[in-house]
């Protein structure tokens, strides 16, 4: 099981939304991880500038206001505090660009769209530290961490001694989905969703392939982790209560929209994706376990569905 962390940011309590900045100005001072992870000197000031701004058209503000002000800032720096930190140090290995990533200059972009698309990165590198807290408790070993110099998210040993390589892809709300809220927020109407669930699923197979191609040089078991956010798609029980993924061959949907075929000719233009419809399967396949995950708005996880794959 994973450690207590004695330190005031891991004391829940309600924070009145006029007091918020202060209170998070107090638990900072005193606690390693925000002062010198999440929002280190260099970016202070701009920090409390920034938060005492008006907010955009969405109410974007930092995410571990966000959290403090519900309660859940602990969830955050819990693991940081776990894998990133000796004591009151950082660990040697911890990689500069990983660190830049838990930085949100996300805040930092010109307009509310831009800000989703950025703030993605720092969500994505949360995720991995939440779902690296989330195997411990479930009584895995924990290795090495792609934060710490290894060559995957996470390498971990399961509970009954299987070495995993582990690599948790992180689906957001979808682009067009958040500018549909923007939508309403500034018309204060509300706006049908538009979104495809085959458009979904088909950005589901190309999370999976993405982690099935960085897992595949692995010598231990692969496992994808494929994490959804409260805030995504509708489009994932389908997914897990009609197990499309067990559909062969494993392939594209045509019944996506063109948003989505846009979307691929464009990736396709880079290397690593350029023959992806033929691949997919095949790397796919090579998975030895496929999880699907749910995020909660308290940042809790829960298991949705695990798939196997015959070799």
């Amino acid at each position: 099981m994973v450690k207590k962390i004695f330190c005031p940011c891991q004391s829940i309590k309600n924070i009145d939304s006029d007091k918020l900045l202060h209170e998070f100005e107090a638990i900072r001072e005193k606690c390693v991880v925000l002062r010198k992870i999440l929002v280190p000197d260099k970016v202070w000031d701009d920090f409390k500038q920034k938060a005492k701004a008006s907010p955009d058209t969405v109410g974007h503000k930092y995410k571990v206001l966000g959290a403090l002000q519900l309660g859940i800032l602990s969830k955050i720096t819990l693991p940081i505090h776990n894998y990133l930190m000796d004591g009151n140090n950082q660990k040697e290995k911890l990689k500069n660009n990983y660190k830049k990533e838990l930085v949100e200059n996300w805040i930092k972009e010109e307009t509310p769209l831009k800000k989703h698309k950025k703030a993605r990165g720092h969500e994505g590198k949360i995720n991995e530290l939440l779902c690296t807290l989330w195997l411990e408790n479930q009584g895995w070993k924990i290795d090495s961490l792609e934060a710490l110099g290894g060559d995957f998210d996470i390498e971990a040993t399961s509970t009954n001694n299987i070495l995993y390589s582990i690599e948790v892809k992180f689906i957001g709300q979808e682009d067009r989905k958040f500018e549909e809220f923007e939508k309403c927020c500034i018309s204060h109407n509300a706006i049908s969703s538009t979104t495809s669930i085959y458009d979904g699923y088909n950005y589901f197979l190309f999370r999976t392939y993405e982690a099935a191609r960085q897992l595949s040089k692995s010598t231990r078991k692969r496992l994808a982790l494929i994490v959804f956010s409260h805030t995504t798609w509708g489009f994932d029980n389908a997914l897990i209560n009609e197990r499309w993924i067990n559909y062969r061959p494993i392939a594209f949907s045509e019944s996506a929209s063109k948003d989505w075929d846009a979307f691929l000719i464009s990736k396709k233009g880079e290397k690593r994706y350029h023959d992806i419809d033929n691949m997919l399967e095949k790397y796919i396949e090579q998975l030895d376990g496929l999880w699907v995950m749910q995020q909660h708005q308290d940042l809790e996880y829960s298991l949705e569905r695990a798939f196997k794959f015959s070799k």
